[in-house]
């Protein structure tokens, strides 16, 4: 029994501390997660068990706006958000990635999931190849040799630079930007835009590009935040950011997030009144085995007022 518990201890410790989020779009931690005795939930697990702020999203996009325009007049204050689920749906990357793979000689040695993956809708392409498996039906852990092949050729083409321009935004995440700096000009200290993202240094300048393209504020009331090092935790680089921003003068007026991973971290930082805001968009579908359900959490779909 003793040897057991040193076990399964061993798996958690492994897979709490090794794996990255974002810019390496894959848990390799996934295959044990999908045992629920090992105390991992689902996302399907999280969303049910969490505590949201009831309401309308026009409702909480309005108080985030209005949170800003209090703060511009007041202190030094940014509105913070990830990307890739945040503001940008990153899915046509996924499926670039995962329908090339099916294009290449040595999908041949997996013709179900080449098929599979040939034939799929947009909609079935999630955050990377477990959650694409889930939503097509298919259990990975029955194609183990397909799951390794697949992922070693579509995580080098996801985190590609020049895969980022297939990216769309978030429905009305540009115009959502634009109010905040819109509604915040001329005031004593007018909100700064922070892009705080697992996205690694090296995809900067095409993210930049991209984005500028996309019609948000890239240069002016604008800063950027990738990871140095791309096998860094993701929620624990953003934590970490987050907690040097405020040290640096700059009050938090919200985060805004769509990984329940980097919410679990994120939330152990924020001062009590910053808005900690769900984007209940696309996110892995098995947790990180320390994220616990949220409380005091704001959730939207997009970033649309109707």
């Amino acid at each position: 029994m003793n040897r057991v518990i040193w076990v399964l201890m061993g798996i958690l410790f492994a897979c709490g501390y090794t794996h990255a989020w974002g810019n390496t779009p894959e848990n390799p931690c996934e295959s044990a997660a999908s045992s629920p005795s090992l105390g991992f939930l689902t996302r399907e697990e999280w969303l049910r068990a969490s505590q949201f702020h009831p309401g309308e999203p026009k409702d909480t996009l309005d108080q985030m706006i209005q949170r800003a325009v209090s703060l511009s007049s007041l202190r030094p204050n940014a509105a913070v958000f990830d990307l890739d689920g945040t503001l940008e749906n990153a899915r046509a990357r996924t499926q670039a990635a995962l329908q090339n793979w099916a294009a290449q000689p040595e999908a041949h040695a997996h013709p179900l999931i080449r098929d599979a993956m040939l034939g799929a809708r947009p909609e079935h392409f999630g955050n990377f190849v477990y959650d694409t498996f889930e939503a097509l039906g298919l259990d990975y852990r029955l194609h183990k040799d397909a799951v390794e092949d697949l992922s070693r050729f579509a995580r080098q083409q996801y985190n590609e630079p020049e895969n980022i321009l297939v990216d769309v935004e978030t429905p009305g995440a540009v115009n959502f930007v634009q109010r905040i700096l819109s509604a915040t000009e001329g005031k004593p200290f007018p909100t700064q835009i922070i892009y705080l993202s697992a996205r690694h240094v090296i995809q900067l300048d095409v993210s930049k590009t991209r984005m500028a393209a996309q019609g948000f504020p890239t240069e002016e009331r604008a800063r950027f935040i990738f990871k140095p090092r791309a096998g860094d935790h993701s929620g624990i680089f953003k934590r970490d950011n987050l907690v040097r921003i405020e040290q640096g003068g700059v009050e938090i007026v919200f985060f805004a997030e769509n990984e329940p991973d980097c919410i679990h971290h994120v939330a152990q930082v924020l001062r009590p009144d910053a808005m900690l805001v769900f984007l209940d968009t696309v996110s892995y579908t098995h947790l990180d085995p320390v994220t616990t359900p949220a409380k005091n959490v704001f959730r939207v779909p997009h970033f649309l007022f109707q």
